[in-house]
């Protein structure tokens, strides 16, 4: 779930932290290690990988391709972050020149950390009230983390403007937060999402919201699709109606925000349809164990 230095031997330096996680003093450390050297301590000996969880989507789609129908694999997570994973050939790394040329192996993208994409004034101050400010910007405009503080200041900004009534404008300034699962209510109950409470402000007001919030949403399935279109048209695939590419997709935000994942298909479709690219998204249950358990094999 985190950026890591992956070292020859399955290890991974922490690089960053991500997601408002404050433990500053484990940043710099091998993570494989200190499980295992405390394991030792008791009596444990085990072999281990250290695998972010999006190349564990990854190979947890490929885990299910049977039949191998699939021509390369991407893994992409939106949940609480977000991040994304495909297969590269080796000679396109060129900052590992002792890599077989003829080979292959997954890339962990970090996505989350895209850092140019347009930003409107709610995002730059969004981003600066985050732990980690100037980094993963993408993420703050996408994932499970973040989509529900940045429709609450889009909705604290608009009460400034006058948009909403008194009741409404002091619901709002009255929140200190909003979850993303609150969010997600009021785009499925506008009149009485749980994050109303007493069901303060006009009708108006609640439709007002209704709209900031899902705006919100819907270019955040837009960014995600152009995310995945990336990684698709970056991929060793597509070419082939019978070799499509599989994304396998793993997260809450794109299966349990109300109809998030029709929106990022539809928009799917726009960008990859003309290129005439062949892709097919799967969702394969427990992905991270999954994949985790394929690299545990491979060990």
């Amino acid at each position: 779930s985190y950026p890591a230095e992956i070292s020859p031997d399955r290890d991974g330096k922490l690089l960053a932290w991500t997601k408002e996680i404050k433990a500053p003093e484990v940043v710099g450390e091998f993570i494989g290690k200190s499980i295992f050297d405390r394991l030792e301590q008791k009596g444990y000996r085990r072999k281990f990988s250290f695998l972010n969880d999006t190349v564990a989507a990854l190979l947890a789609g490929k885990s299910v391709d049977f039949a191998q129908k699939y021509g390369a694999y991407i893994g992409f997570i939106l949940g609480t972050g977000t991040n994304t994973a495909y297969i590269e050939y080796n000679r396109s790394i060129t900052k590992r020149p002792d890599l077989d040329p003829e080979g292959s192996q997954a890339i962990n993208t970090e996505s989350g950390n895209f850092s140019n994409c347009p930003r409107g004034p709610v995002d730059i101050e969004f981003d600066e009230s985050t732990e980690n400010r100037g980094q993963y910007m993408f993420e703050k405009m996408i994932s499970g983390a973040y989509l529900g503080g940045l429709c609450l200041l889009a909705l604290k900004k608009a009460a400034e403007k006058d948009l909403f009534s008194q009741a409404g404008t002091q619901w709002i300034e009255s929140r200190a937060e909003l979850s993303t699962v609150e969010m997600d209510g009021i785009l499925r109950e506008p009149t009485r999402g749980i994050a109303w409470g007493a069901r303060a402000g006009s009708a108006e007001d609640k439709e007002l919201i209704q709209h900031l919030c899902s705006a919100i949403c819907e270019r955040a399935a837009l960014f995600v699709a152009l995310n995945v279109s990336a990684a698709v048209l970056k991929s060793l695939g597509g070419e082939s109606p019978c070799h499509p590419v599989c994304v396998n997709i793993d997260g809450s935000v794109y299966y349990k925000i109300k109809g998030f994942s029709h929106m990022v298909e539809g928009y799917l479709e726009k960008i990859l349809g003309p290129k005439h690219v062949f892709y097919e998204l799967i969702r394969v249950d427990d992905s991270p164990l999954i994949g985790a358990a394929v690299a545990g094999l491979m060990c």
